[in-house]
């Protein structure tokens, strides 16, 4: 018999957004914002989503006015800023003291007029006084031009187009991944503990999993008619490439032929305010949780992300080394000077193996000091029975064979040996 859990869900949904602008611009009125969201959504959507929005509208179900700044939540600036707010757009929201406010209600069922209707309302807003659009949902700045391709005549939903990743690494040098957003679509939040941090692109398995409790709930409400308080779904849960795709609104992902991972889902309604839904291993998996996060990754990739052994005395590969080796100097200083909340810096290293030769793996790096670096093994090794992962390893600064600065807010600095392993020029 197929397991399975109780999480709460709403099969209500509220979507709201601020647009903030600079003091020069007059405030709009009324009927400024009315003519300005006609005009957008005439240039922007195609029916049947634009007659669904201007319907939404028509029978009341959303609201647009302008608010004292004073009056709303203050915005976390620090966190906008890491995640990449730009300083066009920190000078607007700094200086602000109004700004348009959208909040609109429906149900978690396609085509979720009240999101498109919400995110429309709130984007003719900023082009009309030249704003930035702040989601209080996701806690992130909505890039205009970007966000204005999200809409397609269906009013499609893909769930990394409203939700962010944030990124964390505990002193024993492991992650933690969570979405924030989804309780626009009534959902609670995903969370992935104990991440390898070379495996950040495990966001794709984040994204899939919401994928697919957005799409369950769309289903569940529907057949309660929005009466509806919780979801049952299965303690296991497998995520294709169809599903994967569909989380990001593209058919163009880098995914392996017939992608396809079964994740475990655990929900603990006493661990805190608003718990998480935790992502784990699959019951019948019986490796521990880095190597089953390993093999996920293999799995999805037509390159995997698991580090291998690689030939060190090849051109490429010599000339990738050196370059590492002539930058560490700087690295080293900027690691010790503090490096940007949610950046990881890993060092590789060649490890010996039992039949001479060298095993090179990343270590993830927590301190660094008088010529030597000290962190957590962050790969599974092959061929050093001595050493797992997650273990304290010291190296010696002069044995450093590469460096990697994972960043953040997504993408990586160095890494050029990895860049040769995998057939790219060391850019």
């Amino acid at each position: 018999m197929t397991e399975q859990i109780t999480i709460p869900y709403h099969g209500e949904a509220r979507d709201i957004y601020a647009v903030y602008f600079s003091t020069a611009k007059k405030s709009p009125s009324d009927k400024d914002l009315q003519q300005a969201a006609e005009r957008w959504r005439e240039a922007h959507l195609d029916d049947p989503l634009k007659h669904a929005a201007a319907e939404f509208i028509k029978r009341g179900f959303a609201a647009v006015r302008v608010q004292p700044v004073a009056s709303l939540p203050e915005l976390p600036v620090p966190l906008l800023r890491h995640l990449g707010l730009g300083e066009p757009e920190e000078r607007v929201v700094q200086s602000a003291k109004h700004a348009v406010v959208v909040m609109c209600q429906d149900l978690n069922i396609p085509p979720r007029s009240g999101l498109w209707t919400g995110l429309a309302l709130a984007l003719a807003a900023a082009e009309l006084v030249d704003g930035v659009v702040f989601d209080p949902d996701a806690l992130r700045i909505i890039d205009r031009q970007e966000a204005a391709g999200w809409f397609s005549p269906m009013g499609l939903v893909s769930a990394a187009r409203h939700t962010i990743l944030p990124f964390s690494v505990s002193e024993a040098g492991l992650g933690w991944m969570t979405t924030r957003g989804l309780q626009k679509f009534g959902l609670p939040d995903l969370e992935l503990k104990d991440i390898p941090p070379n495996l950040q692109r495990l966001g794709i398995v984040m994204n899939a999993v919401a994928q697919f409790l957005i799409e369950k709930g769309f289903a569940a409400t529907a057949k309660a008619h929005g009466e509806i308080s919780s979801l049952v779904i299965d303690r296991d849960v497998t995520i294709d490439a169809a599903v994967i795709q569909r989380s990001t609104g593209t058919s163009q992902e880098d995914l392996a032929p017939e992608a396809e991972v079964t994740v475990g889902l655990e929900f603990d309604p006493t661990a805190g305010d608003f718990p998480f839904l935790t992502i784990t291993r699959p019951r019948h998996v019986l490796s521990n949780h880095s190597e089953w996060l390993y093999s996920v990754m293999s799995r999805l990739l037509p390159v995997d992300d698991v580090p291998h052994m690689v030939a060190s005395d090849s051109d490429a590969m010599t000339a990738a080394h050196q370059r590492a080796v002539a930058e560490l100097t700087d690295v080293r200083a900027r690691f010790q000077a503090g490096l940007e909340p949610g950046d990881v810096l890993m060092v590789k290293h060649g490890f010996p193996t039992s039949d001479g030769d060298r095993e090179f793996m990343w270590v993830t790096v927590t301190k660094w000091g008088d010529g030597k670096v000290r962190g957590k093994l962050s790969n599974i090794p092959n061929d050093v029975p001595a050493l797992s992962i997650g273990q304290d390893v010291t190296v010696d600064e002069s044995e450093v064979f590469d460096w990697v600065v994972l960043l953040g807010r997504g993408g990586r600095e160095g890494g050029y040996t990895d860049q040769v392993a995998s057939g790219r020029p060391a850019g």
